[in-house]
């Protein structure tokens, strides 16, 4: 996953504005393009911000290929938009605004998505024009943002709702859930009753929480956790019901709790415990080939003319001890010998003989203290088998 992230207000996140899939497919492709040929241009002018340049070199006009906005049917089959369905999408973008909050009280600014538009049926491309201030608005983090990746963006194309509630999980991603009640939602997405920019009238639509359900949050849910689990997105949410109690006291559904999931996530794995294996009698003669192969030659050989020479000596007992009791820690021990050998042959292991210490006492608990003297060691570990 391409982890190049975008700036845009958290006012832009929660505008009131509907959008069809095509719409936030369209939006995701011009600020991806847009987002890579600022990272180039900064390259060329790492010192300097757009203002100060006072130069946009290529940023303010884009040709979008029609084949980069295709939507995913019903079917699961990927369909090229027909050119009036992108001469609708893009009119719409056009009329879409946002109000710039960050300004000082009394000042307003009124932002429009994109400028002009063509499409050129020769090239089958649509050129775009960005307005400079929106630009500025792309670049400029604010002290309220939300930052998302246009890229995983530009793979929302099912649901008409997908792309609102990925900006949505992007803005709260450190909080790691976010609250609306159905009202507030329907005003985002403009599902309640109001009149549009051209004075039409528009009644509420899903009435019906359940149908609300159906259509506007389970369908993204679903598009967002596919992707999710592909490793296309690296964000999704789960939800449940806030209910409250109405007039005749039964609980009614007011809102939803949204839960972000996110890939940086650390599922707790909880490992089941490892059945010991006692050391049988008919397994008591392998068992002391594996020891003395082990500390007399391959330790021993390690350990040889070091500080700790006689270390490979002194980690038979408590070596023993363990492996009598469960034969995996002699498994455990050899492995951790083989593969610092291994990685000593290839030169990323300087110091062999330290490596396996540490090893065999984070892994296997044994620590045994040089400076005592165990001179018996030997006579019990022959005694014990």
């Amino acid at each position: 996953m391409e982890n190049n992230l975008i700036s845009q207000s958290n006012d832009i996140t929660t505008s009131r504005f509907s959008w069809t899939a095509l719409m936030g497919r369209s939006y995701a492709v011009i600020a991806n393009t847009f987002f890579s040929r600022y990272n180039e241009w900064k390259k060329v002018h790492p010192w300097q911000t757009l203002k100060e340049a006072n130069t946009y070199d290529g940023l303010l006009s884009y040709d979008i290929p029609r084949s980069s906005l295709a939507i995913t049917g019903e079917d699961g089959q990927e369909n090229l938009p027909k050119v009036d369905q992108l001469k609708f999408a893009f009119n719409r973008l056009q009329k879409t605004t946002f109000l710039n909050p960050s300004l000082k009280p009394g000042d307003w600014e009124s932002i429009p998505i994109i400028g002009g538009v063509k499409y050129d049926s020769s090239t089958d491309t649509i050129h775009v024009d960005l307005y400079p201030m929106l630009v500025e608005r792309l670049v400029e983090l604010r002290e309220k943002f939300t930052l998302f990746n246009p890229a995983q963006a530009m793979l929302l194309n099912k649901s008409m709702y997908s792309f609102r509630f990925f900006l949505f999980c992007c803005q709260w991603r450190n909080e790691r859930k976010f609250e609306y009640t159905i009202e507030k939602l329907k005003a985002m997405f403009k599902l309640d009753e109001h009149i549009d920019e051209e004075g039409r009238k528009h009644k509420e639509q899903y009435k019906r929480t359940r149908q609300f359900k159906e259509k506007v949050i389970e369908p993204a849910k679903t598009e967002l956790k596919e992707l999710f689990n592909q490793g296309l997105i690296d964000i999704c949410f789960d939800y449940t019901e806030v209910k409250k109690a109405n007039k005749q006291g039964k609980p009614t559904v007011i809102g939803y709790k949204f839960k972000i999931i996110s890939a940086n996530d650390k599922p707790k794995i909880t490992q089941p415990p490892v059945k010991k294996k006692p050391l049988l009698d008919c397994q008591k003669e392998q068992f002391n080939i594996r020891m003395h192969n082990l500390c007399r030659i391959r330790l021993h050989k390690i350990f040889e003319g070091g500080h700790d020479e006689e270390w490979a000596n002194r980690i038979i007992m408590p070596l023993t001890r363990k492996a009598v009791e469960d034969t995996t820690v002699l498994d455990k021990a050899e492995a951790i010998v083989d593969s610092v050998e291994a990685r000593y042959k290839l030169g990323k292991v300087r110091n062999p003989a330290g490596t396996i210490r540490s090893a065999y006492k984070r892994d296997l608990g044994i620590n045994v203290d040089l400076r005592k003297k165990q001179s018996e060691e030997l006579d019990l570990f022959s005694n014990q088998m």
